[in-house]
Parts: structure tokens; C-alpha cells; sequence
């Protein structure tokens, strides 16, 4: 199954998070594809996506979110339906968490794992249980 990737903010720890699940993934037989805003290619061929998120820094406004709305109106229509969303954890984080999820269901996803990652230890625990949905 071809999966996307879009990693939303700039962080070593998501780029960590995201390859431990990549490998996973490719070795269930998978096939992984980055997406970011610089790119202009569409999403439609894909069968699930995986965001993974920065969830700010405490007691700031987090430009994560601005960047994830960004990110989905400059991809048009995502005939993708199936998603999941990992975030990384950070002090008062959950909200920021909870406005992704609830951003991500506004545009029309059926959020299937979704998580806050303290370590890529636990990130290994994760995706050992993940089976992405199929559209």
C-alpha cells in the first residue's frame, strides 16, 4: 500500500519518529512517500497518510497548526479518507494536540492512530501495532 508522510514543523525528533516508522513500514511491504508544502504534487494515489506533528513549545502560540492548514489548502482535494496523526510531546501540548485532530476531521479524514510520542523508544512500541486503513 503507498503511504504519505508529511512531517509538519522542523524538528530532529520528528525526522527521527518519522524513519523508525518508515522502516517499519517498508519492511511490512509498504511503500512511503514525503510530502511537504515545497512540493507540489497533489495527494490522490495515496492510501493513508501519516502526520507528524511538532507540538510547539509551551506557553507560546504554536505555528504548527498555522503550518498544518497551510499544508492542507495547498493540496486542494486529498482524495485520501484514512489518516493518523503522531505528535511529539511537549509541556502543555495537548491542546495544540487536540485543535491538529480536530483541524484533520474538518477536512474530511478518518483519524485512525493518533498519539503523543515522548521517545522514539515508544515510537517503536507504536508502530509495531500499527496496520494503516485502507481508502
Amino acid at each position: 500500500m503507498r503511504i504519505g508522510f508529511v512531517l509538519i514543523g522542523n524538528s530532529q525528533k520528528l525526522n527521527t519518529l518519522s524513519k523508525i516508522a518508515e522502516r517499519k513500514l517498508v519492511k511490512d511491504g509498504h511503500t512511503v512517500k514525503y510530502f511537504s508544502m515545497e512540493n507540489a504534487e497533489k495527494i490522490c494515489v495515496e492510501k493513508h497518510i501519516v502526520f507528524f506533528f511538532d507540538s510547539g513549545k509551551s506557553f507560546i502560540q504554536c505555528e504548527s497548526l498555522a503550518l498544518l492548514e497551510k499544508f492542507l489548502k495547498s493540496k486542494g482535494d486529498i482524495l485520501t479518507r484514512y489518516a493518523s496523526l503522531f505528535a511529539t510531546h511537549k509541556l502543555f501540548g495537548m491542546k495544540t494536540f487536540l485543535k491538529a485532530l480536530t483541524l484533520l476531521e474538518n477536512y474530511g479524514f478518518v483519524l485512525q492512530d493518533t498519539d503523543i510520542i515522548k521517545s522514539s523508544h515508544e515510537m517503536n512500541s507504536v508502530i509495531q501495532n500499527f496496520t494503516p486503513a485502507e481508502s
